[in-house]
């Protein structure tokens, strides 16, 4: 029994300090996505310019702090990607819906402001193509039934610390994987193209998150 009282003061203690070191709540905000034709070779051939669109997405973080300057986090997000390209019949305008899964390292610079870095995984929930306000539809399928469900990439940020709990961030993502990777594309006399385009998604966001733990 003499025992059991500085245990628990023990145990009491590490899971107060965890605790200080873990940061929840929610974060939301706006972007600028497109899509990116990633081989220059392929520019020369038949491929679609596409404009980037203002759209938003919202979520949530955890986050545990390493030290007093490193943290990790994982926040789940819903993201909408919108982005538009021109063709002879009007220009059509895309949207795609992600589940995406940010895993980053922030590093403070100071006490306001921070830098971050990691990677993503996106998985595609819808995806809609739309010209002059209606759905397009085809028995052909759309760009959007094209795509492929998932999305890799990077993602390169910093941020502003405005007050204890809430923070802004200013983010740069970078897609990896291939968005259109069963598109098939031939020249003039119907052979295949030697090198084929290949799009990338990227965006810029800005969002605001708010540590609920925070004390």
């Amino acid at each position: 029994m003499k025992y059991l009282i500085p245990i628990l003061l023990l145990f009491a203690s590490s899971h107060a300090q965890a605790q200080s070191k873990l940061s929840v709540g929610p974060v939301a905000g706006g972007n600028a996505s497109g899509v990116n034709l990633h081989k220059a070779d392929a520019a020369n051939g038949p491929h679609l310019d596409f404009n980037s669109l203002l759209s938003w997405q919202a979520g949530l973080f955890v986050a545990y702090r390493a030290s007093e300057r490193s943290s990790f986090s994982i926040q789940p997000v819903f993201v909408r990607r919108r982005s538009s390209y021109a063709t002879d019949f009007g220009t059509p305008h895309i949207r795609v819906d992600y589940l995406e899964i940010p895993v980053l390292y922030r590093y403070h610079i100071s006490k306001k402001f921070f830098a971050e870095a990691g990677a993503y995984a996106g998985f595609r929930l819808d995806g809609r193509s739309f010209l002059n306000g209606e759905e397009i539809q085809s028995a052909f399928g759309t760009l959007t039934d094209w795509q492929a469900d998932t999305d890799l990439g990077g993602i390169l940020g910093i941020g502003y610390k405005i007050s204890g709990p809430l923070h802004l961030s200013l983010r740069f993502a970078q897609g990896l994987a291939d968005l259109y990777p069963d598109l098939q594309y031939t020249d003039n006399t119907g052979q295949p193209l030697r090198e084929r385009p290949i799009y990338l998604n990227r965006s810029v966001s800005l969002q605001l998150s708010y540590d609920l733990l925070y004390r």
